[in-house]
Parts: C-alpha cells; sequence; structure tokens
C-alpha cells in the first residue's frame, strides 16, 4: 500500500521546511459533492536532523460552506520544531485525495518576546 505524503513549511518564529514520504500512520481525506469535508490523522516521516517528525491534521468543514475548523500540530523535535495552530478559514485541494491549508498564530516564548507569531503551510496526500 503507497504511504501518505506529508509536506510543511513554517516560516516567522520558526523557519522549518520538510516534505516526504510517511513512514507511519494514516491520514484521510474525505470528500463529497462540495469538496473536502474533512482530512484527519497524524503521520510520522522522517525528521529535518534525523529522528522522526509528526504532523497531525484535525479539520472539517462548517456545514456547506467553504470553511474550516480544527487544528494542525507539527512537531520535530531534532530540529526543535512544536508548533499548534487552529485551522479557522480556507482548506484547498490541490489534487485528488489531497488537502491543503495555512494557518497564522503564536507560541509563548521568554521575556521579552512573550509572543512568536508563526505562520504554518501544510498538505497531506491521502494515498491509501
Amino acid at each position: 500500500m503507497p504511504r501518505d505524503l506529508v509536506s510543511v513549511t513554517v516560516t516567522g518564529s520558526a523557519n522549518y521546511t520538510r516534505s516526504a514520504v510517511s513512514t507511519a500512520g494514516d491520514v484521510r481525506v474525505v470528500r463529497d459533492a462540495i469538496g473536502i469535508v474533512s482530512a484527519k490523522g497524524s503521520l510520522d516521516y522522517p525528521g529535518a536532523n534525523g529522528g522522526t517528525a509528526k504532523l497531525t491534521v484535525n479539520v472539517q468543514r462548517f456545514w456547506v460552506f467553504q470553511l474550516w475548523t480544527g487544528d494542525v500540530r507539527a512537531v520535530d523535535p531534532s530540529a526543535g520544531l512544536s508548533v499548534l495552530s487552529p485551522v479557522v478559514g480556507q482548506v484547498t485541494s490541490p489534487a485528488t485525495g489531497a488537502a491543503q491549508g495555512r494557518s497564522n498564530w503564536f507560541t509563548v516564548g521568554n521575556f521579552p518576546n512573550l509572543i512568536r507569531p508563526f505562520d504554518i503551510t501544510w498538505r497531506v496526500d491521502d494515498r491509501s
């Protein structure tokens, strides 16, 4: 069975880019006649500096409107990355079985930089 694909880019308080074939986990992109209904699951993939990274996506369409709610989490301990962002707004389908989105959020830092904003762009390809 082919493995799912994952792509993550974080800019701002952290700079991180990684695209890979998952090594474990599963993500499901569910569609209907209107478009994407949900994208849910976790994917492990090779970390940027070794080890294992993880992307967890939990988004669902709000009623029939083309707006989504949920969250996305990217963790890569080898790169010092751990971000969690709400998803409110657009999720698009760049290909059949794929979902992608972009969020702006923040992490809590240390004084004097207590708020550290970041952007996260993510994509998952459900290849099962």
